[in-house]
């Protein structure tokens, strides 16, 4: 999907069991539904089981997630996401996730071997990035970020912030600018550059 544009909708872009498939310079504005109804969930880009997708140089906004992207060895790169609550998630997408059709989706793993480069996140509530549920070896290269609520950057330890138990992000590679705010809550990231959140003060949750 090339230079689309999509407004008001609860998925812009859903992908199931699609690899290899190419997301690239659409303009995204999510439905804004979420912040006066409780519960739901509104993405403008949202990938389940969908391996090697390249996602670039689209904007993405006004979401719970400017993009959810779970699977496989992707890349994601120049993209912009703003006034979303999180602007880019790394996570797995629940096996018993309920869509609008009524149909049962969910990922057939983790986000593993994705490649976030040269990024851009503005005004997100909470952040710009979050890996979460065991999403690992994961390149995070340059990607900036400013206005973004609690952190730029949120590498989640085991939490149960979403009702259920998520474990660690790990074995994840981070190069950030001195500007951006890291917290790094998972096991075995390596994180260099970035100012980072003193977790003893600000405790993983």
């Amino acid at each position: 999907m090339i230079r689309t544009k999509l407004t008001n909708f609860e998925f812009g872009i859903y992908l199931e069991k699609s690899d290899r498939m190419t997301i690239m310079n659409n303009t995204i504005k999510s439905s804004g539904a979420w912040k006066t109804t409780p519960g739901l969930q509104t993405s403008g880009l949202m990938l389940s089981s969908s391996q090697s997708s390249y996602v670039a140089g689209n904007d993405l906004s006004n979401g719970v997630w400017g993009t959810f992207l779970s699977d496989k060895w992707g890349t994601v790169i120049n993209n912009t996401a703003h006034d979303n609550r999180v602007g880019i998630q790394l996570c797995g997408l629940r096996p018993d996730y309920l869509l609008p059709s009524g149909q049962i989706s969910g990922a057939d793993a983790s986000a593993t071997g994705w490649k976030a480069i040269n990024n851009v996140t503005s005004t997100n509530g909470y952040a710009g990035f979050v890996i979460i549920a065991s999403s690992h070896w994961n390149l995070l290269d340059n990607n900036t970020g400013t206005g973004n609520g609690s952190y730029d950057m949120d590498l989640v330890g085991d939490t149960n912030r979403s009702g259920f138990f998520a474990p660690a992000s790990f074995d994840n590679i981070v190069n950030a600018p001195i500007s951006q705010r890291i917290k790094d809550c998972g096991k075995g990231n390596k994180v260099t550059g970035g100012t980072m959140i003193n977790i003893v003060t600000d405790p993983c949750k």
